[in-house]
């Protein structure tokens, strides 16, 4: 993983001056502090601002010609800070209705930066969004009806990670307080039902954004459909692959490409786009949609 990586650079002189920036998808101070200590020089956290991630890029770039760039401090609603710190219980914000009321549950503007300002992607991202995402409170309770607590961590892990990069930010911060719980063991009822109701809220918010038709035409979950042998096997390489966050699975997708788009159907695009931008939360969990063996 990336702590051991950068033991093991530090380990060689010649990689002395390597400057080595962390990308997690945690932003709490032990994170940084665990990057700081293993030997990198910073820590950005997910969703990316583009505007801190070029100024990251620039304060360790070490060619001059290129100038300086003042960092902008990360920030983040108040609502959210709330809920991902736990200072204040799912309980008390489900009494004082906050969940429904709070107008961070889209923020629009702050994903569009993370698009370049392209509203044609962004709705297309949030129509994606909608069709793979809109069940996943259901999935997760299913997979924990089943005792995998396993599974009902992942979709947790990338229904936050994707609703962060749209700017559903308490829709985010739920799911990754639902997703702390459940890799810790912890009791996760209110969690769930927190985030749940999030997640229709935040539905409703795209819903009113994004027209009927092209939430329509977006790539859909529902029922997974049989794949031949020889299609699955590669898909199961290509899924262990971005479940181990390799980044092998790009050059993979490319030599695999004629027989994945034939399997993956009109998940093809999405999937390839995704582990394109290496995004391979987001492309992990349209694979796993796409088929039940993967």
């Amino acid at each position: 993983d990336g702590y051991a990586a950068t033991i093991a650079l530090r380990k060689e002189a010649r990689f002395d001056s390597l400057p080595i920036i962390a990308m997690t998808a945690h932003a709490m101070a032990e994170e940084r502090e665990r990057c700081i200590d293993s030997g990198m020089n910073d820590h950005l956290s997910k969703p990316i601002d583009p505007d801190l991630l070029f100024a990251t890029l620039a304060r360790w770039d070490r060619r001059k010609e290129r100038g300086q760039a003042q960092a902008k401090s990360p920030t983040a609603s108040a609502s959210t800070q709330v809920f991902a710190s736990g200072t204040q219980s799912l309980e008390q914000a489900a009494q004082q209705n906050q969940l429904e009321t709070m107008s961070e549950l889209l923020d629009s503007t702050d994903a569009l930066r993370r698009v370049g300002g392209n509203m044609a992607l962004y709705r297309k991202l949030l129509a994606q969004f909608t069709a793979s995402h809109a069940d996943a409170p259901q999935r997760i309770r299913a997979l924990l009806d089943t005792g995998d607590v396993q599974g009902a961590a992942g979709i947790a892990h990338s229904t936050r990670g994707v609703a962060a990069n749209l700017g559903a930010t308490v829709m985010a911060g739920l799911g990754a307080g639902l997703e702390d719980a459940l890799n810790k063991g912890g009791d996760t009822a209110a969690l769930l039902d927190g985030f749940e109701r999030a997640c229709r809220a935040t539905m409703e918010a795209v819903r009113a954004m994004v027209p009927e038709a092209e939430v329509a035409e977006a790539p859909a979950g529902g029922e997974p459909a049989a794949v031949d042998p020889a299609s699955l096997q590669v898909m199961q390489k290509l899924a262990a692959l971005l479940a181990a966050g390799d980044a092998d699975a790009v050059d993979f997708f490319a030599g695999h490409r004629k027989a994945l788009r034939l399997a993956l159907r009109d998940q093809a695009d999405a999937i390839e786009r995704a582990i394109g931008d290496f995004d391979f939360e987001a492309a992990l969990d349209l694979l796993r949609a796409t088929a039940n063996e993967i």
